[in-house]
């Protein structure tokens, strides 16, 4: 089958995108994508979410991450639960009925890398969220994760860990 032009690779540019994970920590993220899916076995949803870095450091990056909505197992459904309650409190968010309400809202993401398994590469995770430097967490549930003076895994000697970035 043709494919509608020709491609001649002295004129293509070479490809920058970097997969590695980025370093765990606190990073300014944008939240680019929400919807829900269903899980692989059927039985329950999540919602998936899609977030940009807003750097400086690892600044376009893009990070998935996901939240249990519903699933059989109740331990697995309750953490789903907490997990929605700081990441609304990070979005400022009192009630949630549409996955519209959380894009292009600015927060605070807390990276971790998942190691390669099962034949996939290491990646990262989101496993924390919180407001943007400066404002104040709901009062009904604090911030998840520790606090910004212990947080800077991901800064480097000399530069501002990604917390104190705005």
């Amino acid at each position: 089958m043709q494919l509608g032009k020709t491609f001649n690779r002295n004129e293509i540019p070479e490809n920058d995108s970097n997969f590695e994970p980025i370093p765990p920590g606190w990073y300014n993220a944008q939240i680019e994508e929400a919807e829900v899916r269903q899980t692989k076995a059927g039985n329950g949803s999540y919602l998936s979410l899609r977030y940009r870095i807003l750097g400086p450091q690892y600044e376009n990056r893009v990070i998935f991450g996901m939240v249990t909505i519903s699933n059989p197992n109740e331990k697995a459904e309750q953490i789903g639960e907490k997990e929605m309650g700081s990441l609304m409190d990070a979005c400022g968010l009192s009630s949630v009925n549409n996955t519209d309400q959380f894009l292009n809202k600015s927060i605070q993401i807390k990276v971790k890398i998942t190691p390669a398994q099962n034949g996939y590469d290491a990646k990262n995770d989101v496993s924390g969220w919180k407001p943007m430097s400066g404002a104040a967490p709901s009062p009904a549930a604090p911030a998840v994760g520790p606090s910004p003076s212990s947080a800077s895994a991901a800064s480097t000697p000399g530069s501002a860990p990604p917390w104190a970035t705005q």
